[in-house]
Formats: structure tokens, sequence, C-alpha cells
């Protein structure tokens, strides 16, 4: 997996701005999903993250892996996923 860390994706006070999600990994089980925009290149990320509420913040890619899931399959990467701005996935999630 590549993804870049970005200092794009940051305003000069360092908030979040419209940034690309790169890479979606999700529970294929459940509603969870995981939208990387920055990967450290080790193991931990950053993105949105929409479960039982919807938040930016970081999180583990060796945590995720040890994820089993309700029916033991754990966690998949959707290799369909194309890079998209926030904004416009914002628009895509609210029309359904």
């Amino acid at each position: 997996m590549q993804v870049p860390f970005s200092r794009d994706n940051y305003d000069e006070d360092g908030n979040h701005k419209d940034s690309r999600f790169h890479v979606r990994i999700f529970d294929p089980c459940s509603h969870w999903r995981w939208h990387i925009t920055d990967w450290d290149g080790d193991d931990i990320c950053f993105g949105w993250v929409k479960g039982f509420s919807n938040e930016w913040g970081f999180f583990s890619l060796e945590a995720l892996s040890m994820f089993d899931g309700v029916y033991g399959i754990g966690l998949e990467v959707d290799v369909v996923f194309s890079p998209v701005p926030y904004s416009a996935f914002i628009d895509k999630e609210e029309a359904k």
C-alpha cells in the first residue's frame, strides 16, 4: 500500500483541509470504513473513520489487521476504490 503523507492536506494552522482519500479499508460484515489520507510508511494512518460516529483520526494498520470480525474473515482493502477528494466523497455518501 502506498499512501503519501502530504502537508498539502493541512492548512497553516495544522487543520485538516479537503484531503484526498487514497485507500478504503472496510469490514464486510458491518458498516465500519477507514478512509486513508496519510500513512507514515510503517503502521500509523490518518483518515476518516465511519463507524458508530464519523470522525477524523489516527489508526494502526497492525491493530486493524488483528480484527477478526463477526465471522472471522477480518477487514478488506477495497481494490476498486479510486482516490477521491473528501468533499466529493461526502457529497456521494450523503446521497445514499
